[in-house]
């Protein structure tokens, strides 16, 4: 099965005490792991905010590991922003709207046929036929 990871699994990796399932998962040789140019988008702008440091440094150099890894990145395409607009426009009609780039993330997520893997659950649940895990369980 191959998974795509939100913003959050892939920051836990340099979190000062990561959660120890989740760095085991985003290691494992075995899985196939992609995350959404949105995704990629806030991790980049996150690391563009931080002041020039030791953090900053460590940001970065975990980042450019990430671009030599064989985590994909993947497109958001026409069929993407389709779908996105049909299940978001039926979503705020039901009083239910799901933020842009959360939308976008799911909507990456059914185009290319993966499981969303997400600390946020909630965020998502309301997407039709999105499948979700969460590995901090």
């Amino acid at each position: 099965m191959k998974y795509l990871l939100d913003t959050n699994l892939l920051s836990e990796a340099i979190k000062p005490k990561p959660h120890s399932g989740v760095l085991a998962r985003l290691q494992d040789p075995d899985l196939k792991l992609a995350t959404a140019a949105v995704v990629w988008l806030e991790l980049r702008q996150g690391f563009e905010r931080l002041p020039t440091g030791r953090r900053k440094t460590i940001v970065g150099e975990y980042l450019h590991g990430l671009r030599g890894s064989n985590l994909q990145i993947l497109d958001y395409t026409e069929a993407c922003a389709e779908l996105q607009a049909q299940f978001s426009a039926a979503l705020t009609r039901q009083g239910r709207p799901v933020p842009l780039v959360d939308a976008m993330i799911a909507s990456t997520a059914l185009v290319y046929n993966l499981t969303l893997v997400t600390r946020n659950r909630s965020d998502f649940e309301a997407i039709p036929n999105l499948r979700l895990e969460d590995w901090f369980d």
